[in-house]
C-alpha cells in the first residue's frame, strides 16, 4: 500500500513538474517574439558586468543611452556613474548624451547627464577630468 501512494506521489510530481516546463517554455517563446534584443545594449552591459557592476540596466539610442546602476554597499555613486558614462561612450559611440541613474536601496542617489563627444574626449586625453567634470550636468 504505501509503495502505490509514493508511486502515485512520484507520478503526479512528474506530470506538475512536465506541465511546468511546457508552460514556461510557451511563455518564453511569446515573450521572446515580442521583444527585440539590442547588440549595443548587451554589450554596454556586458562591459559593466566584468568591472563588477551588477544588475544595471542598459537602455541605448541613438539619441540617448540610459542606464540604471543599483549600487552595492561599497560602491561609490559617483565613481560608478562616471565609469558607466565611460563604457556607454566607448561602447555606444553612435549616441548624443548619456544618463546614468544609480540608486541604493531602491531609493535615487545620483543622476548624471552629459554628452557623448565630452566623455570621448576625456578617454582620448583632449580634455581633463576635471573639464569633464564641468561638462557633467547633476540632474
Amino acid at each position: 500500500m504505501n509503495k502505490m501512494i509514493i508511486v502515485g506521489i512520484v507520478i503526479l510530481l512528474v506530470i506538475i513538474v512536465g506541465g511546468a516546463i511546457v508552460l514556461s517554455q510557451s511563455a518564453a517563446t511569446a515573450v521572446g517574439e515580442a521583444i527585440e534584443l539590442n547588440p549595443v545594449n548587451t554589450h554596454v552591459y556586458a562591459v559593466l558586468l566584468a568591472a563588477g557592476v551588477e544588475d544595471a540596466v542598459v537602455d541605448y539610442r541613438p539619441e540617448h543611452t540610459v542606464i540604471g546602476i543599483p549600487l552595492t554597499e561599497e560602491m561609490d555613486a559617483e565613481r560608478a556613474a562616471f565609469f558607466a558614462m565611460g563604457a556607454a561612450a566607448s561602447v555606444a559611440r553612435q549616441t548624443e548624451k548619456i544618463t546614468v541613474e544609480t540608486f541604493r536601496d531602491e531609493s535615487p542617489r545620483t543622476s548624471v547627464t552629459v554628452q557623448s563627444a565630452d566623455v570621448l574626449a576625456f578617454i582620448n586625453g583632449d580634455i581633463t577630468e576635471e573639464d569633464l567634470a564641468e561638462r557633467v550636468q547633476y540632474n
